[in-house]
């Protein structure tokens, strides 16, 4: 007889994906995307696809999109882990394999990079200053504070900060976002030797700095209300003389670093108004007003060069820390017009309230010239600035006054290429006149090399002008601290006849910034 044949089962089999050469390995706190290959299925009707990845173990989580697996290994987790891959229609499915790899700890160096790359975030600032406001100089409060904060490139990437400051670095990001509080902390330390002195033929002196801010309101791209404050402790380190006097007792009209000995000084606190993104900036109280007069982008001698005629252009007599006020107005273009008023017997050891109103001697500047670069930026200026200083009786310093010239840029985002002149009548200036130039070289993004030369003349025409070069290569150590060999030649120093060339090295030049 003939009939249908009837099939009582028919063998339905599993999908079948191969992980043969899928590599699964991870490091702790690591994460791989993985492309799972396709399930293969006898059984065409099925149309098997992945609807879930379940990890076991506590080692890894797992997330699928499609064929694409998410796994990342958990903080402090290591060894073997696994993976279930579900594969089905949209309503079933059945285990289909198993991936299997395993989470391995950071060797020592990758520890270190992965610490390295944490710190660097989107915007390569390690507590999230780039939003201070700048409006001075880079010798200024702010210009220390963002400086510092930008992530570096270190010649030793395994050092302290990389391993133990991610809670402090997160701490001071925090209180910004929130608060609106930046703080800075560093110590300078200098050791120099001369090739001839009257007095000590090596000098050393520290310098102790907290300084910061507090963003009352506003932004740095719209207007904003700050408080700026520094504190200082300035001192002798050993016996003898401090660097700022090496070069006087050299014979030289010009100081080889601004390192002293004055101990504890409110060196900066004032309240800082911007307006229109920094367009005009206004400043008034405690302040240094090196920051915001004849400035220029390699003013710092923290970080650049430290001779008096590449810092404070000599020909200028900027008096010393004091009360005043600093204004500056954006004019058509990037034209600028600056000016200010302040306490011409002002100390840094002291606030300066009765000098300031009732000695009533002020140094008065004003200033205009082109910005060179982003048009907010206070220093990269081609510029001119007069000066006046009353006389100070006390003192005995006569009226003065005089005119400063000042060019700096940045080429091809490394080099940075200055020009400075200036001339003064009277006594309240270091020389009569001077010009000066040089060229700072950025290398490996943190490190910088840097040489200078200048001719002044000093104040008793009866002296001998005298030119003076400087050398220095800053090597960023590590994340904080950079190390800064220093070599100055003066030839023919104006205030002795002793020798015709006077060298100081500086054997030791260090700082540490948090």
């Amino acid at each position: 007889a003939t009939g249908d044949i009837v099939l009582d089962s028919i063998m339905n089999l599993d999908p079948q994906v191969d992980l043969t050469d899928v590599d699964a390995t991870l490091t702790t706190g690591s994460h791989i995307t993985i492309t799972l290959p396709a399930p293969s299925d006898p059984n065409r009707e099925d149309h098997p696809t992945f609807v879930q990845a379940t990890p076991s173990g506590g080692k890894v989580a797992a997330a699928l999109s499609g064929d694409t697996l998410s796994v990342t290994a958990l903080s402090d987790s290591t060894g073997p882990y696994q993976i279930n891959l579900v594969a089905g229609d949209s309503t079933t499915g059945v285990v289909v394999a198993v991936l299997r790899g395993t989470v391995d700890s950071l060797t020592a160096a990758a520890a270190a990079a992965a610490a390295q790359q944490a710190l660097t975030d989107s915007t390569g600032f390690k507590s999230g200053y780039e939003d201070v406001a700048v409006v001075g100089g880079a010798s200024s409060v702010e210009a220390d504070l963002v400086g510092d904060d930008a992530v570096k490139n270190p010649l030793l990437t395994v050092n302290f900060a990389t391993k133990h400051l991610g809670w402090y670095y997160q701490f001071k990001r925090r209180l910004n976002e929130k608060f609106g509080i930046a703080f800075g902390i560093d110590f300078n330390v200098l050791n120099q030797f001369s090739s001839y002195s009257s007095s000590d033929q090596q000098a050393a002196s520290g310098v102790f700095r907290i300084f910061g801010g507090w963003r009352a309101f506003g932004t740095a791209q719209t207007t904003s209300g700050n408080v700026i404050y520094k504190i200082e402790n300035r001192h002798r380190l050993g016996a003898g003389i401090t660097p700022n006097q090496l070069g006087s007792d050299g014979g030289s009209s010009l100081s080889t670093a601004s390192f002293k000995d004055w101990g504890w000084g409110m060196t900066a606190l004032y309240w800082k108004q911007t307006f229109k993104g920094r367009r005009y900036n206004i400043v008034v109280g405690e302040m240094n007003p090196s920051s915001f007069a004849d400035v220029y982008l390699l003013h710092s001698t923290w970080k650049n060069f430290m001779n008096q005629a590449f810092y404070n252009n000599p020909a200028n007599g900027l008096p010393a820390q004091g009360i005043g006020v600093a204004a500056t107005a954006g004019l058509m273009g990037n034209w600028y017009a600056s000016a200010g008023l302040h306490d011409a017997n002002g100390s840094p050891t002291s606030l300066g309230v009765d000098t300031f109103f009732e000695d009533r001697e002020y140094y008065t500047w004003i200033e205009t010239g082109l910005r060179l670069g982003a048009g907010t930026n206070h220093a990269e200026t081609v510029h001119v600035n007069a000066w006046h200083q009353d006389p100070r009786a006390e003192a005995g310093v006569e009226e003065s006054w005089g005119l400063t010239f000042s060019a700096s840029t940045v080429m091809a985002r490394r080099w940075i290429p200055f020009l400075r002149a200036g001339y003064s009548e009277g006594d309240a200036a270091k020389v009569r006149f001077i010009v000066a130039g040089g060229v700072g070289l950025r290398l490996r993004g943190s490190d910088f090399l840097g040489v200078a030369t200048s001719w002044s003349g000093p104040i008793d025409p009866t002296l001998r002008n005298q030119m003076t070069f400087e050398a220095l290569y800053r090597l960023q150590l590590t994340e904080n601290m950079t190390l800064t060999p220093d070599l100055q030649f003066t030839i023919h120093p104006s205030l002795t006849l002793a020798r015709d060339v006077l060298a100081v090295l500086g054997v030791l030049r260090m700082r540490i910034a948090l």
